[in-house]
């Protein structure tokens, strides 16, 4: 029932964060998919209203569970992570974000070719990530590869 984050949506999604905010604050004891896609949609609308550590927060719970229970290279473990790393570089946490994508980087380079859009995406959102950390030739050096490809 929760929208996502288009922009249309979001007086629908400020009026329901305090719900929302209310079902994941709640200790049911019950962890599910269900649960961490709130949080995950929590997080990208947090984000886009500009709310960057609230944003960072449901990010890291939405990423610590598709860790603990998917796979390397599922999909959606894969985008909480793209997320957080997001969220980080947002927050001025530019070496963590580049942590986060250089993994993300490394399992779609086992997992998927190299010219398939996913892989190209993490490869650009690593490239702005090292041009905020100042690692200026690893930006230039991967957007060179992306254009080639």
């Amino acid at each position: 029932m929760f929208p996502n984050d288009d922009y249309e949506n979001r007086d629908k999604w400020r009026e329901y964060l305090p719900y929302a905010f209310r079902v994941l604050g709640k200790d049911i004891g019950v962890d599910s998919e269900e649960k961490y896609n709130l949080s995950f949609w929590i997080g990208r609308c947090l984000q886009v209203d500009g709310r960057i550590k609230e944003a960072v927060f449901y990010f890291k719970q939405t990423t610590w569970w598709r860790d603990s229970g998917h796979r390397e290279e599922h999909p959606s473990r894969l985008a909480s992570q793209h997320a957080l790393a997001m969220a980080y570089k947002a927050d001025g946490q530019v070496k963590k974000a580049v942590e986060l994508l250089e993994h993300i980087v490394a399992v779609k380079g086992r997992t998927l070719t190299e010219e398939h859009p996913s892989r190209l995406v993490s490869q650009l959102a690593l490239a702005i990530a090292y041009k905020a950390d100042g690692q200026v030739k690893k930006a230039v050096e991967l957007l060179e590869h992306i254009v080639m490809v």
